[in-house]
């Protein structure tokens, strides 16, 4: 049954829709080769069968989402926060686990946002982890150098079960 809801939910996340200025016929490929490395089974079907291995009641799941920058999109794309939401809401109703979202300060606005309509408080991370009251944020620092330490610092203090990222951008090998 998981692979059939998998087959769904997966043609669903694959629907490639882009306004006419920019590339098209990218997700298909992508998403076809990570299938292929991966047995050929769903993507969404392998990830949830994951989390329900590895995850457990009180577990701290990060979800990291954030994607957009000045002046196009200052605070953000319209569909990682509300995914990372749906996410958080199926971790700690589902699963019992504490989801932790990490983003910008820029981006932070839509994500708490995202998650006050789905059903799930945003909390310090201390009543979030131990009194289950919902999800926590935290903001990364804003000047690069910091960047580092802290997320060194933030693995090692949450102790995570699962990392997720959603609509996230990196740096390149220009930065």
């Amino acid at each position: 049954m998981a692979d059939i809801i998998g087959e769904y939910v997966d043609r669903l996340i694959t629907v490639e829709m882009r306004n006419r200025a920019m590339n098209h016929n990218i997700i298909a490929p992508i998403y076809n080769e990570a299938r292929r490395e991966g047995g050929g089974r769903p993507i969404t079907a392998r990830a949830a069968e994951a989390l329900v291995e590895k995850v457990s009641a009180g577990d701290v799941v990060i979800i990291v989402t954030g994607a957009g920058y000045a002046p196009e999109v200052p605070n953000g794309e319209s569909d990682g926060p509300p995914g990372a939401a749906a996410l958080a809401r199926a971790l700690f109703w589902g699963l019992n686990a504490v989801p932790v979202y990490v983003t910008e300060v820029c981006h932070a606005p839509p994500v708490v946002a995202s998650s006050n309509a789905a059903g799930i408080m945003i909390r310090e991370y201390e009543l979030a982890k131990n009194r289950r009251m919902g999800a926590a944020i935290l903001t990364a620092p804003e000047v690069q150098s910091e960047i580092d330490d802290w997320a060194g610092k933030l693995l090692d203090d949450l102790k995570p079960k699962a990392i997720i990222t959603i609509e996230r951008l990196g740096p390149n090998e220009n930065g």
